[in-house]
């Protein structure tokens, strides 16, 4: 393994564990809808609510395109394992936030807003997400089944899947930050 990829793999562990650490720790994201709603139905602040979760799909998102660009360095399953694994983690985290920006897509529906385009890339984050899933556990379970160091065309075969995950990712990634200035906007 090369100290490039070492050190990837370190910044990705860190990142993820810190984002971790403190999604457990803190409450993040909006309380309850009703309590929300209590307060006057006022619209909530996904400035003060946003910017770690988006700061951590952003972290890991980066971390993740550059483990899938490392693997035509290499041949090692585990090495395509662990890069599968990073997108599925992504994945994870980006299905954690979704009900948090749905909570506040409710709420400013129920004040009446317009939400039809954030509802809008709401579907498409799910649909994106989903789709980066199925190929990350797909090509995830190959590696983890190969007996013997892939072959070259064996690794990139895996890393244009995984090419096509990060593609549905960054998509995502994209809809989650309209969803977060869309909200911003309807202040």
């Amino acid at each position: 393994m090369s100290k490039k990829w070492v050190w990837a793999v370190i910044v990705i562990v860190v990142v993820a564990v810190g984002a971790w650490y403190y999604m457990s720790h803190k409450e993040i994201g909006m309380t309850d809808a009703k309590e929300t709603a209590a307060v006057g139905n006022a619209m909530p602040s996904s400035t003060s609510v946003l910017p770690t979760d988006t700061a951590a799909i952003d972290a890991q998102v980066t971390a993740m395109s550059a483990a899938v660009s490392a693997l035509s360095k290499t041949s090692s399953p585990k090495d395509v394992a662990a890069a599968a694994a990073m997108i599925d983690s992504t994945t994870v985290l980006m299905s954690k936030v979704a009900p948090k920006l749905q909570a506040m897509i409710s709420t400013a529906q129920n004040a009446k807003k317009d939400v039809a385009a954030l509802q809008a890339a709401m579907k498409d984050l799910g649909t994106q997400v989903a789709s980066a899933g199925s190929i990350s556990k797909s090509v995830s379970n190959n590696a983890n089944n190969a007996k013997k160091p892939m072959d070259a065309a064996g690794v990139a075969a895996a890393e244009a899947q995984l090419s096509t995950a990060v593609s549905y990712i960054v998509k995502a990634q994209n809809d989650i930050h309209t969803v977060a200035a869309g909200l911003s906007a309807l202040k």
